[in-house]
């Protein structure tokens, strides 16, 4: 991984930590140190991360990075209160069931 000496921002976010995963082509950028976070999909398909007791942006994730920066800047749909408050309220957990045999049988 390779890491770069700007800062970029998202509107009011200034992303301090900056990581470009090349053969992946990923982008990570980050919001002082990683912790803890809710993750929302943008209708863009970026994956916005989201401090859970400020709801304040604290990561964003941007797949196939280069070919989206060639065609020009990236927009990226930040959700507004109302959804982040929404996410918070009905965060839950579920488990993941495999069936015995899948792996294998789909090799």
């Amino acid at each position: 991984m390779q890491t770069t000496d700007r800062l970029p921002h998202l509107g009011p976010y200034t992303f301090t930590t900056t990581s470009y995963d090349e053969p992946g082509d990923v982008l990570y950028l980050g919001v002082g140190q990683p912790g803890e976070a809710l993750t929302w999909e943008s209708p863009e398909g970026h994956f916005v991360r989201l401090d859970p007791d400020t709801l304040e942006v604290v990561g964003l994730t941007v797949l196939c990075f280069a070919g989206r920066k060639a065609r020009g800047p990236i927009a990226v749909t930040v959700p507004a209160p109302a959804e982040l408050r929404a996410l918070v309220e009905s965060r839950h957990t579920e488990e993941l069931e495999v069936p015995d045999g899948l792996l294998t049988a789909s090799r």
